[in-house]
């Protein structure tokens, strides 16, 4: 029984040794770069930076890559709007390389239904006592544009009773590289939609558009029966845009 107040007085110095220690530890930490940076949707300059941005193209994944330093035997959290994605991460992280995870994570559709900003957030360690800064993006998705022709720019979607009118859907911020596609709809569904004047036409559409054209043409012709002045609103989704959307209506 003499041995415990003993032990107990041996457990106290021990804790006032490692307390101290600990806390240094901490600090060091802090002090620390991250050897994790994001590059997209936007690109972080510096490892332990945290950068607000807009988009330069479709924000549909997040990129991370990872330094010689880095341990994959530590914690690392990936988060969107502060929800982890980490598992999400292909190929696994590792030391000098890259990883991918879609954005929005699903179930979320893959385009943004608003004008809000998102972040996407690392958290990493460098050992029991050590945890890396934050290093963050905090993005607005580009927008999309739907709009008629002429006589002004961003005018108003014309539902033509007689013959198809023309209208355009333009990407806010250019693709890299390759072909997206855009869906097109209408609310309520008065008008149909065709890729060409000549159709089909149909309440829905997908069209393709090219990174060197930046935007596509389709037509939207009102169904007959249809009130002339009866408004609507055209819809237009692609992965990684904000929705676009234009009001309209039936003309004759």
């Amino acid at each position: 029984m003499a041995q415990e107040p003993e032990r107990n007085k041996a457990v106290k110095i021990m804790m006032r040794l490692l307390l101290p220690l600990a806390l240094i530890a901490a600090l060091l930490g802090a002090g620390c770069v991250s050897p994790v940076t994001i590059t997209a949707p936007c690109s972080v300059i510096a490892a332990n930076q945290s950068l607000t941005c807009n988009a330069g193209g479709p924000a549909t994944q997040a990129t991370l890559i990872y330094n010689t330093n880095f341990d994959p035997a530590n914690s690392l959290t990936l988060t969107y709007d502060s929800v982890a994605i980490t598992n999400s991460l292909l190929p696994p992280p590792a030391p000098s390389g890259t990883s991918n995870a879609p954005i929005p994570p699903p179930p979320q559709k893959n385009y943004y239904t608003n004008g809000a900003s998102h972040t996407l957030a690392v958290n990493d360690t460098c050992g029991f006592f050590c945890v890396y800064p934050t290093v963050s993006v905090t993005f607005t998705p580009a927008p999309l544009y739907v709009f008629a022709p002429s006589p002004q720019q961003n005018a108003p979607i014309n539902g033509s009773l007689g013959m198809p009118s023309p209208a355009f859907v333009e990407l806010g911020a250019p693709l890299p590289s390759g072909t997206t596609q855009v869906t097109l709809s209408a609310s309520p569904p008065i008008v149909t939609f065709g890729e060409t004047q000549f159709g089909p036409f149909s309440n829905q559409i997908t069209v393709p558009i090219s990174a060197s054209a930046n935007e596509a043409e389709f037509f939207v012709q009102g169904i007959k029966g249809q009130t002339v002045g009866t408004a609507f609103t055209v819809t237009a989704t692609v992965p990684g845009y904000q929705i676009g959307t234009q009001p309209g209506s039936i003309t004759p």
